[in-house]
Order: structure tokens, then C-alpha cells, then sequence
């Protein structure tokens, strides 16, 4: 029997945001230093970027480099334990936590000491996941290994006291070339390849779902307008970008905004370039876009910004919303 969760006396606090009405077109900045890479792992720490690994035309490399936005600038760091592209990555007191990609193995960047460490390693081999940090844990979401196909919708929650990993809810169904954002201490995660059944040319899926480490529970969200897969997500000022990825159109440009109070999505415009295997991160209202390639071309060595034109207000005691009336997809118990 299904499991039913009422979430009607759930309410949660969504930031305020004042957001422009007419977006910015994307700017291009000094392009990778590395050269063109997708499937990069991406990182923000005390007002920089950092940026790991990926693929490269050859191999993957396991450089890392810094950029500082405010001075445009780019600068080598501490190399990577391993070589690794589509890996978890999510920051946690301070430190980059770069998790799976290949290998069970899990390490921690310090950006202030330029060191790496070794973690305690996934439970199972896993790439094509996702990470984020809610509450002082991490959560490791989906992916696998390439002999058990399909994958399941597994998470893994890691806490930093006890260098352990504790098994949670699977997900409702597989998920791989997903991707997530938290928004009031729950996962947001949309996306990914297409479920096993589906049509012989299908790419990507429309799903959205949203994971409460709280209570350790998947709730259906409102699908997004077009299915995709290896796309970059962000959370800005209470709301939820989807970027870029591809679907059986192809590599796409189309932004979509989710809105979490109203369970609802619109586009919002589009990349320069039709971009999939992208990555993204957020620094003071300002979307940066890492990388990436197309269906039908090569890597891309671009770094995009865009204003979104939101100023984030600190919502405390300003404003309470319920996620609404939500559909609902549980796996049996």
C-alpha cells in the first residue's frame, strides 16, 4: 500500500525578493581557464567560486581552480585526490565536499587552507549524483554504478560529527542527469534521464519532486514545462532556476522559474547557446554558468553570468506559506 502524507499543517518560511520584471540578458565572462569542460563540480565559499574536475576532449582532469568574481579573476589550486567529472558536490562548515563521480570515495576541500582530506566513503559506488546540505548534513541523492542499471532513487545522508552515512527514503522513482536546490531546508529535484519504459528516443524526464530531510519524505511537485536531463538548477531569493540540458529536441536554452509558493513554473528566457552537462552557482543574486556541450558539438570552455535583478530579504517572522495542496508519488511501503 502506498504511503499517503499530509503535508496541510506544513508551512515553511520563503525568503522575500524583490525581483525584476524584465530579466538581464546572459554576459559572457573570461572563459575557463582550463578549457572547454562539462560535467564540472561547482562551489561557492565565502565569495568565490570553485571549480573541479569535469570532462575534458581528453580525460578528466584533476585540476581546481578559484575565480573571484569582484576582480575577474582566476587562480590555480590544490589538485583534486582523483580525477573525477559528474560527482556530488555541496558545501558544509566552510568546506567543499566532493562525493562520489566514479569512485566510493568522498573528500573535503578547505578553501582556507587549500587542503584536501579524506571522508568516510559512500556506502556503494555511485556517479551521476547529487549532493546538498540542509541542517548541518549531507545528503547524497541518486546516481550509481554503471553494472546495476537502472539505478534506484537513493539517498544517503552523511553527518560530519560522526564521519557516517546513514541510509534514508528512496526516491519515488531512478535518478540520474538530475538536479537540486534547497529552498527552506527541503531538496528540490527536478529532472533527469528517462525512466526505464519509457519511448525508444526519449531524453529526460519533466518531473519535480521535493525531499524534507525532516520528516525523510518525497512529495510530488508540479512537472516543469519540458522534460530534461543534464541541466544546472539554483535556488535565488525563494525561487528555483532549471538551466540549459537537453531532451529529445536536443541541447537547450530555455530558463524556467519555479515558484515554490504557488507550486508553479514559467520560462523566463535563454542561454546564448544551446547548453547540456552544465554547471551552475550562485553569488549574490548573480547566476554563473560553468561549461557544459552540445548534443551535436563540442565542449564549451564559456563562463555566463546573469542578473536576475532579486535582492533576498531575511524572512524571519515576514512571512509564512503553505506548499499547497501537492501531488503526491510514494513508492510502497
Amino acid at each position: 500500500m502506498a504511503r499517503t502524507l499530509v503535508h496541510s499543517t506544513l508551512r515553511v518560511l520563503i525568503c522575500l525578493s524583490v525581483t525584476a520584471q524584465v530579466f538581464a540578458a546572459w554576459d559572457e565572462l573570461e572563459p575557463l581557464p582550463t578549457g572547454p569542460r562539462s560535467s564540472l563540480g561547482v562551489a561557492t565559499v565565502d565569495g568565490k567560486m570553485y571549480v573541479f574536475g569535469g570532462i575534458a576532449d581528453v580525460g578528466e582532469p584533476n585540476t581546481l581552480h578559484e575565480y573571484d568574481p569582484v576582480n575577474a579573476t582566476w587562480e590555480s589550486k590544490a589538485v583534486m585526490p582523483s580525477p573525477r567529472s559528474s560527482m556530488g558536490v555541496a558545501v558544509l562548515d566552510g568546506k567543499v565536499y566532493m562525493v562520489g563521480g566514479g569512485p566510493d570515495a568522498v573528500h573535503t576541500y578547505d578553501p582556507a587552507t587549500d587542503l584536501w582530506r579524506r571522508k568516510a566513503s559512500l556506502p556503494s559506488r555511485r556517479y551521476w549524483l547529487e549532493c546538498a546540505t540542509v541542517g548541518g548534513k549531507l545528503y547524497a541523492i541518486g546516481g550509481g554504478p554503471p553494472d546495476l542499471w537502472p539505478w534506484k532513487g537513493t539517498v544517503e545522508e552523511y553527518d560530519p560529527a560522526t564521519d557516517t552515512w546513514t541510509s534514508k527514503q528512496d526516491a519515488p522513482h531512478m535518478l540520474a542527469g538530475f538536479a537540486v536546490a534547497v529552498v527552506d531546508d527541503r531538496i528540490i529535484v527536478t529532472g533527469g534521464v528517462a525512466l526505464p519504459g519509457a519511448a525508444p528516443n526519449a531524453r529526460g524526464i519533466a518531473s519535480t519532486l521535493v525531499y524534507d530531510p525532516a520528516f525523510d519524505e518525497w512529495t510530488n511537485l508540479a512537472d516543469m514545462p519540458v522534460e530534461r536531463e543534464r541541466h544546472a538548477m539554483v535556488a535565488v531569493g525563494g525561487a528555483v532556476y532549471a538551466i540549459g540540458g537537453g531532451n529529445k529536441t536536443g541541447s537547450l536554452t530555455r530558463v524556467d522559474r519555479y515558484d515554490v509558493a504557488a507550486n508553479r513554473w514559467s520560462e523566463v528566457g535563454g542561454l546564448s547557446s544551446p547548453l547540456e552537462g552544465l554547471s551552475a552557482a550562485v553569488l549574490d543574486g548573480h547566476v554563473y554558468v560553468f561549461g557544459g556541450h552540445r548534443v551535436h558539438g563540442g565542449l564549451s570552455d564559456k563562463v555566463l553570468v546573469w542578473d536576475t535583478g532579486t535582492l533576498d530579504v531575511t524572512a524571519v517572522a515576514k512571512l509564512a506559506t503553505t506548499w499547497g495542496a501537492l501531488r503526491q508519488r510514494m513508492p510502497p511501503d
